[in-house]
């Protein structure tokens, strides 16, 4: 059900055609696959959403494994050509994509970009006037369906409620900042363990690059507050919540609920 819904969403996207518009370095997209299996059918849809709804031309960021097929590569390339291309190892599973995500994936990325819109096949733009909602805003992802609670918290820190990486907005400036908080304190092993709906789901071998990201920087102080109202007005997950139609959110995330 939740593909299906997927894929209408998709075809809606895809069937509205974009408009050239001026480029910008404001902002960019991020979209890291280190499966080695990424096509062109897969990721078409929110590449051109970004393209779709945005108010400029702002550059693509795709980090992918190596051993990618060039030729779905080189088709993501034609229809969209303001994409810069990272080789990167393949990430055989979550936590090899956690752990690359958290040290190396931000630090990548030209300094003198604003803000990031991560982005993957299953979680992408539906409209446009994102530019202006996220301006008030360091980070914005969708809301979980709990808390998320750490089995030890050094700092007292307060239950993590928003947001989701996988659509998300992130300053980068901000991120950088976090970045050097994480070293500061004995890197990700920081977090000893992560209860999600109330069960202790990984230990510090496995940290959800979002949860430290987000449980650090508003712990911290250093991304601006966001009410989970906010957040959910920016992005929603599951699938199945999106009111495509009504279009009551700027993006959506997750099919795998």
């Amino acid at each position: 059900m939740n593909l299906d819904l997927l894929n209408k969403i998709k075809q809606g996207i895809l069937s509205q055609p974009f408009e050239t518009r001026p480029k910008s370095n404001e902002f960019c997209s991020l979209y890291v696959d280190g499966t080695g299996n990424l096509t062109f059918e897969e990721a078409d849809a929110t590449f051109h959403s970004f393209r779709l709804f945005s108010n400029y031309e702002y550059p693509n960021y795709l980090f992918v494994s190596g051993d990618n097929d060039i030729k779905e590569i080189d088709k993501i390339l034609n229809k969209y050509p303001y994409t810069f291309i990272y080789k990167i190892p393949k990430l055989k599973n979550s936590v090899e994509y956690n752990n690359w995500m958290i040290n190396v994936c931000f630090k990548l990325l030209p300094q003198n970009i604003d803000g990031i819109l991560t982005h993957q096949s299953d979680g992408m733009l539906i409209k446009a006037g994102w530019e202006n909602y996220v301006s008030q805003f360091d980070y914005l992802g969708a809301p979980w369906r709990e808390p998320i609670k750490l089995k030890t918290d050094i700092f007292n820190f307060p239950a993590v409620t928003v947001g989701n990486g996988g659509f998300s907005f992130r300053r980068l400036n901000k991120l950088i900042q976090v970045l050097n908080q994480i070293e500061k304190y004995g890197g990700q092993s920081i977090i000893k363990g992560i209860y999600i709906d109330g069960i202790l789901k990984h230990n510090h071998m496995y940290v959800c690059e979002d949860i430290l990201f987000v449980w650090l920087g508003f712990g911290f102080n250093i991304f601006a507050p966001v009410t989970d109202e906010e957040a959910r007005a920016f992005s929603i997950e599951p699938i199945e919540f999106c009111n495509y139609s009504k279009k009551e959110n700027f993006g959506f995330h997750k099919i795998d609920y």
